[in-house]
């Protein structure tokens, strides 16, 4: 097996200075908005300029099903439960499902067959009556985990798989993001390896830790054979059982257990709407945003 002994968290000195107090204090008062919608929860919270939450995470149940406007309504719900403690300006980052083109339009790959094609990021700014920049969920949650989780600070490529309703991938060479990398449909068995191997799948087929591992150990193979990764970084809702799987796992590379559990997508979400870190200027689309 190979697991990675990498450190994971805040790699500042533990000495503090009278500067050091001084700029904390002033990143408390720079704030954006990360919003992640997942398949059983949109969950959202609020940031200052080193990523820390100003706050709890408020979060909601997603619709069932997950239509468009129904889930558009949540997100502004949550959106507005935040916006009670703010004033002026606010950059807002929304991750979603399924890949983003254009910085507009998302394929909702599991949501709704309505959020194929539709207009997300202008519905969510008119629900809103703001500005938003949305990206795919898993790369926010990649994003999230090279700034303050489990990847910051790994040169290399680095395949972030979040494992949940299906499986969402991130890529980053050198921490820069590469979007919409979509690695949950690669063929598994002559079908989309999420339909198999995700979360949901496991409980829907009723499957043991070890058997799950044995089906993601090949998947990973597969991914390693695609990419020849530095290291994977394992997230999503499956991680919370890591301790359950690890044994039975058979890494191909490096792989360690995300770090910032239910805010690496809002974390992600909200740089790609900023330009506080470098990989936030790697859009999740693939063409420039129209003004």
């Amino acid at each position: 097996m190979i697991f990675s002994s990498l450190s994971i968290g805040d790699h500042h000195s533990a000495t503090t200075t009278e500067g050091d107090r001084m700029t904390r204090a002033s990143a408390r008062t720079t704030w954006a908005m990360g919003i992640d919608v997942g398949g059983t929860s949109v969950k959202g919270a609020l940031l200052d300029s080193a990523q820390r939450p100003l706050g709890p995470i408020v979060r909601l149940a997603t619709p069932s099903p997950a239509r468009v406007g129904e889930v558009v309504s949540v997100i502004a719900e949550v959106a507005a439960r935040l916006m009670t403690n703010t004033e002026g300006p606010l950059p807002i980052g929304v991750a979603l499902s399924g890949d983003v083109r254009d910085g507009q339009h998302t394929t909702g790959v599991n949501l709704h067959p309505s959020w194929v094609g539709a207009p997300a990021r202008s519905l969510i700014e008119s629900a809103l009556g703001r500005p938003v920049t949305i990206c795919n969920d898993a790369d926010a949650a990649a994003v999230g985990e090279a700034t303050r989780g489990a990847a910051a600070g790994v040169s290399g490529v680095v395949v972030v798989l979040t494992f949940g309703t299906g499986i969402g991938s991130g890529i980053l060479l050198d921490g820069r993001l590469l979007p919409n990398s979509g690695l949950g449909q690669l063929s598994f068995r002559g079908r989309p390896a999420e339909r198999s191997i995700s979360a949901v799948a496991r409980e829907r087929r009723g499957q043991t830790w070890a058997d799950w591992a044995a089906e993601a150990t090949r998947y990973l193979e597969a991914v390693d054979l695609l990419l020849r990764p530095d290291l994977i970084v394992l997230g999503g809702g499956i991680v919370n059982a890591f301790d359950a799987f690890r044994e039975h796992l058979r890494p191909p590379c490096a792989l360690v257990p995300a770090a910032l559990g239910d805010l690496a997508g809002i974390v992600g979400a909200a740089l790609v709407a900023t330009p506080l870190h470098p990989t936030a200027r790697a859009r999740a689309s693939s063409t420039p945003r129209s003004p």
